[in-house]
């Protein structure tokens, strides 16, 4: 049985604490930013907890819940965890505030719903040390629906040429299983927090033309995909991605010498083409149509 198919060894608790090392500057910063996490948010610290690479400081801002959050967190007593809580920002700019009280050489996110791989971290910290010129490293992931029991496995391109080729097309990382270099963000900036959601799409926009990307194979992280999430996301993803698209075009020109598809010039023009679409009714239901019926497929 796979080691991502046992939810339930997840039963760690750091009451007692633990005679940790605290280094003032640890190989990994994780982030995570929680508002209302109190359901599955003692599994995703205890699977930090329990990675086989132990380095690491975990900086978790409470962002202004209203539920058990700041009880869970209490009880939690690892040298290693800092705790902060805040009134209501959003996530955009808690992962910001978080970013600077950061003293990692690696970034990781984690999401106060997902659960970490025991070996995420020791693999993520072994590729990025040995390939300097990739600064931004995601993993595979299970997507898992809990209410109806739904696991699938999507396949994520690997290769810095294959991510940054189909970015223009949409998300190609599982926020949540990133981990990049500070020096990255330390040069360029955090998220852009004109953006409340897709803000890592954005990121991934911003740093393309400095540095590689890179997904590893491994499936490293569970991922809850909660229905009424996925249901706004098909409702209202592809406008988000869009308006992204279209407010970060002068970064998509930074590394337009990107050997393209022929095709590949819906997706770059498509911001373009649907902000025409909406202030001209008449040539609208057309164009969308023609637009849906190119991109199929591809």
């Amino acid at each position: 049985m796979r080691d991502y198919q046992k939810c339930d060894w997840y039963a760690f608790s750091s009451q007692s604490g633990a005679d940790w090392l605290i280094m003032s500057n640890p190989t990994i910063s994780v982030l995570m930013g929680v508002y209302n996490g109190e359901k599955y948010l003692a599994q995703a610290i205890n699977s930090i907890f329990m990675q086989t690479f132990t380095d690491f400081e975990f900086i978790i801002i409470d962002d202004g819940s209203t539920d058990r959050t700041s009880e869970i967190l209490s009880s939690y007593h690892d040298p290693r965890l800092k705790i902060f809580h805040q009134d209501n920002m959003g996530l955009t700019k808690t992962l910001n505030k978080a970013l600077g009280m950061a003293h990692g050489k690696y970034i990781a996110r984690m999401d106060a719903d997902d659960i970490a791989m025991p070996e995420r971290f020791e693999k993520q910290v072994a590729f990025l040390d040995n390939r300097p010129e990739v600064g931004v490293l995601g993993t595979n992931g299970v997507f898992r629906d809990e209410i109806e029991k739904i696991e699938t496995y999507p396949i994520l391109l690997q290769t810095d040429l294959e991510i940054k080729q189909n970015l223009i097309k949409g998300n190609r990382f599982i926020h949540s299983s990133i981990m990049l270099r500070k020096s990255l963000l330390d040069k360029y900036g955090g998220y852009d927090e004109r953006f409340t959601q897709a803000q890592d799409y954005a990121l991934w926009i911003k740093l393309a033309p400095h540095t590689q990307f890179a997904n590893l194979p491994d499936v490293l992280l569970i991922h809850r995909e909660h229905r009424q999430t996925v249901s706004m996301r098909q409702r209202t993803g592809w406008k988000i991605f869009r308006s992204v698209r279209l407010r970060m075009w002068g970064r998509y020109l930074a590394f337009r010498n990107l050997d393209y598809p022929w095709h590949y010039a819906v997706y770059i023009l498509q911001p373009i083409w649907f902000t025409v679409i909406e202030t001209n009714p008449k040539t609208r239901k057309v164009l969308k149509t023609f637009l849906v019926l190119t991109t199929k497929g591809f």
